[in-house]
């Protein structure tokens, strides 16, 4: 059985300066139904990362991707939905990325008696993927299923003394 071709995604990733995003990981998440081939499983979520000019490149199956970036902690910088991608067989698709400057949130984490909690995960999610990013996985595919669930952690953070939490996002695509 023959494979697919594949087409090329690339680019170069960068802060709002225009420095370099090193070391930061680029994800490709599958929109829509899959193909059934092996490969899809890598497919659906193709992580990335970049190299020390913030460049990236991977092989993908022709179609429609979210692509999110998380930039390494250091960079003080939100995990972010940049924009939908899609990949034509074949040819390559080349990308100048900016992260945006983050937006913060802050909270306190009490228990149901009103004390406050240290040590406590907090996961910000959104909702929904925005109207055009809106994938349908496939049943067959539980891969797809839980790269769908994961694009929907837009932050973590975890609470300190004080029950007290701050996590960075990405400002909302308008």
């Amino acid at each position: 059985m023959a494979c697919p071709p594949r087409g090329v995604v690339s680019g170069r990733l960068t802060d709002e300066a225009g420095v370099a995003l090193a070391g930061a990981q680029v994800s490709l998440h599958r929109l829509g139904p899959t193909t059934g081939d092996k490969r899809d499983a890598e497919d659906v979520s193709k992580p990335l990362m970049t190299d020390a000019q913030g460049v990236f490149a991977g092989h993908l199956d022709a179609g429609s991707y979210a692509l999110w970036v998380e930039p390494v902690d250091s960079a003080g910088l939100p995990r972010a939905l940049l924009q939908q991608v899609s990949v034509t067989a074949g040819a390559e698709v080349k990308l100048e990325l900016v992260v945006p400057a983050p937006a913060v949130l802050t909270g306190r984490v009490r228990s149901a008696k009103g004390e406050t909690v240290a040590g406590v995960q907090v996961e910000v999610l959104s909702e929904a993927l925005p109207a055009p990013l809106q994938g349908k996985p496939s049943d067959a595919q539980p891969s797809a299923v839980t790269a769908q669930h994961d694009s929907h952690v837009l932050a973590t953070a975890v609470t300190g003394l004080g029950g007290v939490f701050k996590a960075l996002l990405a400002a909302s695509p308008e």
